[in-house]
């Protein structure tokens, strides 16, 4: 059973959660220069997650930059998006910003991990990570 912890309005998966420390690094720069209070819960992901050398990534670990392939079981459809920083997000279609609840569940997930997800005024699902398309760190791109 996947293990979570349920963190505001959607449950986070923390079991065995690697990030790269170039992210780590990156995202608390930003959060810094944000509201703190409005990214409790990627604050409290980066907190608990293993560190790692972006060499070290295993390939099948959403990071930032990476564009996936996910499936939401209540509509049975396929949908894509790339993890991308907030001064990214407008940049193409699918972006999704680590700093939206929605990006924060999918940094650290891994490809076949389980999350649900709800809003408030917005419908409920639980996702499933099918494919990583593109990781930089896969990809040998150490600063995307």
């Amino acid at each position: 059973m996947l293990e979570k912890i349920v963190l505001g309005l959607y449950c986070v998966p923390m079991s065995k959660l690697i990030i790269t420390g170039k992210d780590k690094k990156k995202l608390l720069g930003i959060i810094s220069k944000i509201h703190p209070s409005s990214c409790e819960v990627l604050l409290h992901k980066l907190e608990a997650a293993t560190i790692v050398d972006p060499k070290d990534i295993p390939c099948d670990v959403i990071t930032m930059n990476s564009q996936i392939k996910y499936l939401v079981r209540e509509r049975k459809s396929e949908e894509s998006a790339k993890l991308v920083y907030h001064f990214d997000v407008d940049k193409e279609d699918g972006n999704v910003s680590v700093l939206s609840s929605f990006g924060t569940l999918l940094l650290g997930m891994k490809v076949g991990q389980e999350a649900f997800f709800s809003e408030p005024d917005e419908d409920s699902f639980t996702i499933k990570i099918l494919e990583i398309l593109f990781q930089p760190e896969a990809n040998g791109d150490w600063y995307l």
